[in-house]
């Protein structure tokens, strides 16, 4: 499977990014699934997923200390995001994949609204 592609700098999220990760399932559904559901059980691929987890929460966090404030609900948020995100996406693999542009789009408003509950209230 290959990357996305990235179009922000490193370690940055962008409007894009929510698009590459649907775009590079849609290429490679099998790959994408085998990568970020079932990798993960198996103990010779361990230490990759738990890398890529941890990366992928830290990744989230810096961008959310952006928009919000330091604390638990930003820590449940940047924590959250990243597996809600691939899930969302094989989700919408499992379902015949429809309209690619609408599902980044949707996912997108899911991902806000996440946010918006680990915001001050």
């Amino acid at each position: 499977m290959r990357a996305p592609h990235r179009r922000g700098r490193r370690g940055r999220l962008t409007e894009n990014s929510i698009s590459a990760l649907v775009h590079a399932a849609a290429a490679d559904p099998d790959g994408f699934r085998l990568l970020f559901r079932h990798a993960a059980r198996e103990p010779e691929f361990r230490d990759i997923t738990d890398a890529l987890t941890t990366t992928s929460a830290e990744v989230a966090h810096r961008n959310l200390a952006a928009a919000l404030p330091d604390g638990p609900w930003t820590r449940w948020a940047a924590g959250l995001l990243p597996t809600f995100t691939t899930e969302a996406v094989i989700a919408w693999l499992d379902i015949g994949g429809p309209d690619p542009d609408q599902a980044a789009d949707r996912i997108g408003r899911a991902v806000h609204g996440i946010i918006d509950a680990a915001g001050p209230r």
